[in-house]
């Protein structure tokens, strides 16, 4: 034995009487040689190791060794042992040993790692253990948030959307598994595990409360996204929204009657009563109808800053349209929820197309401005002589000898324009109750744009009817009082003849027949002789 070897056992050798350690380290086989000259080494490196399992669950008392060797360490109750003085070489790639960790129940695990002298080496070993994985549903139903338990191992696992759960690193041997939930029965299941397992087992739980299920829809019948179905349970109160099919469900509900209310923005709430709710079971089909509120769409035209009145606005496709008025306002009322093309239109403008979303049961607001024809312009302004105040609803009628005669009025400001108009000779008439009437004629030329300012002359009441200082419904009164008059008058005038001279008064009645009827009464018999001495008959 050389004397290096020598040296290296009984440093070795009082290194373990030390430290007090009975497990024999498989010694490191003898330095190689580096460039032809020998590598050094020493026992000053440390390794810490921690050992959990497959789900990352810290193991205690589990048995830590180094392959080759004789000793072993147990972790504590965090999973961990320190191992030092292991002996490493002072270069690289340093020594190499070979970990093993093992507990009861697990699957033991082998990790190779690399030492340095003078130097702290953090080692995770895994063991592992079996899985178990299934399903939690209630009639048929996966069950979200149901918890999934083995409580003597303090694991646990929570499902998803889905219902799934899985539990991992279980030892082997027999072990209760729990599936729970609030508002349900708990469920539990023995199962049996050889190490490293794979389990499949599901779980349906019955509820200990009852639920309520169904659909929202619009009375078009669409299905309603995020419609309000509110509950009313005990002195609290429960809402959940339909999802994209439309479809409420309603869980831990206790056993008794209900009354719903399906609510959404733009439509009218819908409220059903005496809805059964029994243990364990769901009262499906509680379906809502929610009828649309109508909508407005409303604003204002204009074509720059001017007021356009008389402007047709309607819905493309539809039988639906307004006119804006004197302040060029307009509104379009029960509408249905929708996007819809709106037109605009104006003799002498270009029409105007605008596509608008309308939400149920919402006022929108849609200002249209309007671009003038290409050509000449005509700006007609009216005032009233009196007062000097812009006239509105003057009634302008525009013809000539290239344009079909149209009507047109004027705003809230006594204005309005006439645009695209070609050159040539034009006839402007102004009519408005209540004023004089105004026409007149005007050439127009091309590109030009011309501001004719009118004032209209109030009519006198006296120009207006045939009596001088009245109108003609005062005129006609006062000729149907004077006929009466006279009339009257004449009948007391003929009244008071009549008693003045009864022989010139007409007369009553024709005493002819009566006279015939006396003489017949005291007829004479033939040949006597009357008061004059003659017979009758001569």
């Amino acid at each position: 034995m050389s004397k290096g070897l020598s040296a290296r056992l009984a440093s070795a050798l009082i290194a373990v009487l030390f430290l007090g350690i009975t497990v024999v380290v498989a010694l490191p086989p003898p330095e190689p040689s580096y460039q032809g000259a020998t590598v050094l080494g020493s026992f000053t490196a440390d390794a810490n190791v921690t050992v959990t399992d497959n789900a990352g669950r810290l193991m205690n008392l589990a048995e830590v060794r180094i392959v080759g060797g004789s000793g072993s360490w147990l972790t504590n109750d965090e999973g961990f042992v320190q191992i030092p003085g292991l002996y490493a070489n002072d270069t690289d790639p340093g020594t190499s040993y070979n970990f093993t960790a093992s507990k009861s129940g697990y699957r033991s695990t082998v990790t190779q790692f690399w030492l340095l002298s003078n130097q702290t080496n953090n080692i995770t070993l895994v063991v592992e253990g079996g899985t178990i994985l299934g399903i939690v549903t209630s009639h048929g139903d996966p069950i979200s948030g149901a918890n999934v338990s083995i409580s003597a191992l303090k694991s646990y696992n929570i499902t998803g959307s889905d219902g799934r759960y899985q539990l991992s690193g279980i030892p082997w041997g027999t072990h209760d598994v729990t599936a729970s939930k609030t508002g349900y029965d708990n469920k539990t299941e023995t199962v049996t595990f050889a190490s490293g397992d794979l389990y499949w087992r599901d779980f349906s739980i019955d509820q200990q409360t009852g639920s309520i299920s169904g659909f929202v829809k619009s009375d078009a019948g669409a299905w309603l996204i995020g419609a309000n179905v509110t509950i009313r349970v005990g002195l609290s109160t429960i809402t959940v929204p339909s999802n994209d099919t439309g479809f409420y469900n309603l869980d831990n509900l206790p056993e008794g009657t209900y009354s719903l209310t399906a609510s959404l923005n733009g439509f009218y709430s819908n409220t059903t009563t005496n809805i059964p709710v029994t243990r364990g079971d769901r009262t499906e089909n509680i379906n809502f109808t929610l009828f649309q509120k109508p909508s407005r769409l409303y604003g204002v035209v204009k074509a720059g800053t001017l007021l356009l009145p008389g402007v047709n606005i309607s819905v493309v496709g539809t039988s639906l349209y307004n006119i804006s008025d004197y302040e060029g306002a307009y509104q379009l009322v029960n509408m249905t929820a929708g996007t819809y093309n709106i037109s605009a239109s104006l003799p002498g403008y270009v029409t105007n197309i605008t596509e608008v979303v309308v939400p149920a049961g919402s006022d929108i607001q849609l200002l249209i401005n309007l671009r003038e024809m290409p050509g000449s312009q005509v700006m007609v302004r009216v005032t009233a002589t009196d007062t000097g105040a812009a006239l509105v609803g003057v009634l302008i009628t525009i013809s000539g000898e290239n344009i079909e005669p149209q009507t047109q009025s004027t705003n809230i400001d006594g204005k309005f324009a006439f645009t695209g108009l070609a050159p040539g000779n034009y006839t402007l008439q102004l009519v408005k109750d209540g004023y004089q009437p105004i026409e007149i004629t005007k050439r127009i030329w091309a590109g030009e744009n011309e501001t004719l300012v009118f004032t209209m002359e109030p009519l006198r009441k006296g120009d207006t009817g045939f009596i001088f200082g009245f109108d003609m419904a005062h005129s006609m009164m006062i000729l149907a009082l004077f006929l009466t008059i006279v009339i009257l008058a004449m009948a007391v005038w003929l009244r008071i003849k009549t008693f003045q001279t009864p022989e010139s008064a007409p007369a009553v009645y024709d005493e002819e027949p009566e006279e015939q009827e006396e003489k017949a009464e005291g007829e004479q018999p033939a040949n006597e002789v009357d008061n004059n001495g003659k017979k009758n008959g001569q």
